[in-house]
């Protein structure tokens, strides 16, 4: 489902795709970004390299019930279970770097920004 939807997206998209994942490997990125072609798309990678006690404390004090997970886990268990490789250069034409919950407030409010330059101005890149 998910290769016929990023085949949807590129044939018939004439403005930005935005795409969501939670692809927290390298190999997971790399499958997820080889269709789109770099000569058409400009990717995008944000890390979200925020300590770990910011993701332990949303975790705790989530008001989600966990229906929309597939499966027997928690957010905590998939938290446990993840393994996060972080970004390298060359993985996407530009890794947005998110340190810190104002970086994350900052990026919020440029990603609307339809050429994202200010996007780069705004947070660390690496």
């Amino acid at each position: 489902m998910t290769g016929w939807l990023i085949e949807q997206a590129i044939t018939s998209s004439v403005e930005t795709i935005i795409l969501c994942n939670a692809n927290t490997t390298r190999i997971g990125r790399k499958q997820l970004l080889d269709p789109f072609s770099r000569s058409t798309f400009r990717s995008i990678l944000v890390w979200f390299d925020l300590p770990e006690a910011t993701f332990l404390n949303r975790l705790t004090h989530s008001k989600r019930d966990g229906r929309e997970i597939r499966g027997d886990s928690s957010y905590y268990d998939i938290y446990q279970r993840q393994r996060i490789e972080s970004p390298v250069t060359g993985e996407a034409d530009k890794i947005v770097r998110l340190r810190s919950t104002e970086d994350v407030d900052t990026f919020l409010d440029h990603v609307t920004n339809p050429t994202l330059d200010a996007l780069f101005d705004a947070v660390s890149t690496d």
